[in-house]
């Protein structure tokens, strides 16, 4: 079984490192934006930077999570990762780990797991709005009496994409100029 699971590349040789990724918390967005998580807490994303030949390239992985189906179910999901950015730090090895297991280690930079893209810049974009990044309601939805949940995946997304283009060095005209078709579905 070892082997087989080898040979189709599903076993990556050599354990990742993700001793060097570091998280972005997208705060500033939820002031400006209104980017908010679930909760309301701020979206981010984990990334490792790349070097040498691979430091203007670029991996994007969306983390997916399947949808809330209703506003119990949005609220159970907005006191987990799914749905809060409050244990992305926590969760930290066991959300890349489990994640990079499923994509085969293209998130890895031992060249001996991924030797096309070990040195990338890589980016796993969190997903913590329970709408595939599609949701887009101005205001809170109050839950019950008192809870309180926030539906901006849209504005989630269209966060993380500045953030990235201007760590890439380009200028915020320039993300809108390159994700406008995701802000025509508005």
């Amino acid at each position: 079984m070892k082997l087989w699971m080898l040979r189709l590349g599903f076993l990556p040789l050599v354990a990742a490192d993700f001793g060097n990724w570091s998280l972005v918390l997208l705060e500033e967005a939820v002031q400006t934006r209104g980017a908010a998580c679930l909760d309301g807490s701020p979206a981010g994303y984990w990334i490792e930077h790349g070097w040498g030949s691979g430091a203007k390239r670029w991996i994007i992985h969306f983390q997916g999570g399947g949808w809330c189906i209703s506003y119990e179910d949005c609220l159970a999901r907005s006191k987990t990762s799914l749905g809060s950015s409050l244990n992305f730090t926590a969760e930290k090895s066991k959300t890349l780990e489990y994640s990079d297991g499923g994509v085969h280690g293209y998130l890895s930079n031992q060249p001996e797991v991924n030797p096309d893209f070990y040195n990338w810049n890589k980016v796993f974009a969190l997903y913590c709005d329970g709408s595939s990044r599609n949701s887009e309601v101005e205001g809170p939805v109050v839950v019950g009496q008192k809870e309180v949940l926030y539906f901006r995946g849209h504005r989630i997304l269209m966060a993380t994409m500045e953030s990235l283009m201007e760590t890439m060095g380009r200028s915020e005209s320039d993300a809108r100029s390159n994700w406008r078709v995701y802000e025509d579905m508005q």
